[in-house]
């Protein structure tokens, strides 16, 4: 778990959202991947984080962490994988991507802190200041343990107060200290180009009154009545990626399709099902939301 030598506290509301989850191939593996978002009653830089997150045994393993079945990831577009292109640092904003498991099955813990300053934060983006508007923190995937468990409910959600099993009876850790894992950056040198973080001098604050949202968690496979004769190969989606004209062939009847940026934001929806021109678009990652009469399941696609 993160802590500092030296920091006060600090009462200002944080809330924590999983979005944009889907369901994406690769090769003969399959994998739930979601965002964690971020907002703040009051506009900070974040200096160092830590969340836990539970879920579904049955359909990812017992142990994501040990298995391997859980990746980490900072897309550039994200806060944590914002690094300098140049002048004045040349160098990531945030350091020490860490899957902690604590000793424990029940959920896996990433965790990072600042790499810079925070008079060297301040001169990034705003789009690095954390403010009311959720902005992208970090992305994870997990693995299923095989093509049957994509029909299962996810279950991930953040580790609240009162929902931590760690599977001992009673628990060997109290659920309060899995609250309130956020720091404001720390740390102030002027004198340095490199801009190192003084948090002896300048230390950060731990800030209180975490809260969680997981309704953007959720993936609702299409039109399941016996999942096992559910596959994700149903739906074929190719080429992918596509220079433009994108083929979806589906065993199960469509009746619209949507498209999003990496960020959220709906730029496509139509009724047309089975061939879409995207030559319009920029290149780059979308996702889409491919819905029949009973539900919806997600798929990435790339436009080049």
């Amino acid at each position: 778990m993160i802590s500092l030598t030296c920091f006060s506290l600090k009462a200002q509301d944080i809330t924590l959202f999983i979005e944009n989850a889907f369901i994406v191939e690769e090769g003969i593996e399959t994998y739930y991947e979601a965002d964690v978002m971020i907002s703040s009653t009051t506009d900070f830089y974040v200096g160092s984080g830590q969340v836990y997150i539970n879920y579904n045994h049955d359909a990812f393993g017992e142990d994501v962490v040990s298995s391997g079945n859980v990746e980490y990831l900072q897309p550039q577009e994200s806060i944590t994988g914002f690094s300098w292109p140049g002048a004045p640092f040349s160098t990531p904003a945030y350091r020490d991507f860490i899957i902690n498991d604590n000793g424990t099955t029940g959920a896996f813990s990433p965790s990072f802190q600042q790499n810079i300053a925070l008079d060297g934060l301040e001169t990034a983006p705003t789009e690095l200041q954390i403010t009311s508007v959720p902005k992208l923190l970090f992305r994870f995937r997990l693995k299923y343990i095989d093509a049957a468990a994509t029909g299962l409910n996810p279950d991930v959600c953040f580790v609240s107060e009162g929902d931590f099993d760690d599977g001992e009876n009673p628990p060997d850790v109290s659920p309060d200290l899995f609250q309130d894992q956020f720091f404001t950056a720390c740390g102030r040198d002027t004198s340095s180009t490199v801009s190192t973080a003084n948090c002896s001098d300048y230390p950060g604050t731990q800030i209180l009154n975490d809260s969680y949202d997981c309704s953007g968690a959720a993936v609702i496979p299409l039109d399941i009545k016996n999942i096992d004769e559910y596959s994700l190969a149903n739906i074929q989606i190719y080429p992918n990626p596509t220079t433009g004209i994108l083929n979806i062939n589906s065993a199960i009847e469509l009746t619209r399709v949507e498209m999003f940026d990496i960020l959220g934001k709906k730029i496509l929806e139509t009724e047309e099902t089975t061939r879409l021109d995207l030559s319009k678009y920029r290149a780059g990652v979308y996702l889409l939301n491919l819905h029949s009469e009973n539900g919806k399941t997600v798929r990435k696609i790339m436009i080049e």
